[in-house]
């Protein structure tokens, strides 16, 4: 089994993200479009979230509305109803629904065991303990 060290990714004592991957959500972004083109599906929910804005241009509400205008000449809307709440503001309502806060988290390094698992030590498990 491949073992992948994450100590690089682990946030720095400034709070700046260790993990930048460019472009990494742009990429899904369109990987999703073209899946919905292929099989009629009319709605994309897109993760982004306030906190990030700052070290990921890709999820800046310019962005967002850029893609968007893009994946309507198919027809295919970018919803992203979290873009303009932090992440303890999405915790915090998460929280009020019990029911749904085991089934969500946020992870660079996911392991599947009996379901999927957060790592807890990457900069996307810290900035949500």
């Amino acid at each position: 089994m491949k073992t992948i060290d994450v100590s690089s990714l682990i946030p720095s004592s400034d709070g700046t993200a260790n993990n930048l991957f460019p472009n990494r959500n742009s990429i899904f972004l369109n990987i999703a479009i073209g899946y919905c083109i292929s099989n009629k599906i009319k709605d994309i929910y897109y993760g982004a979230c306030l906190d990030d804005i700052d070290n990921y241009p890709d999820c800046s509400h310019q962005f967002i509305d850029y893609t968007n205008k893009i994946s309507m000449l198919w027809g295919i809307r970018i919803i992203a109803p979290l873009h303009n709440k932090s992440k303890m503001e999405i915790n915090n309502k998460l929280a009020q629904n019990i029911a749904l806060k085991h089934l969500t988290f946020s992870c660079y390094f996911p392991t599947l065991k009996d379901t999927w698992e957060p790592c807890l030590i990457c900069s996307s498990c810290m900035s949500n303990s």
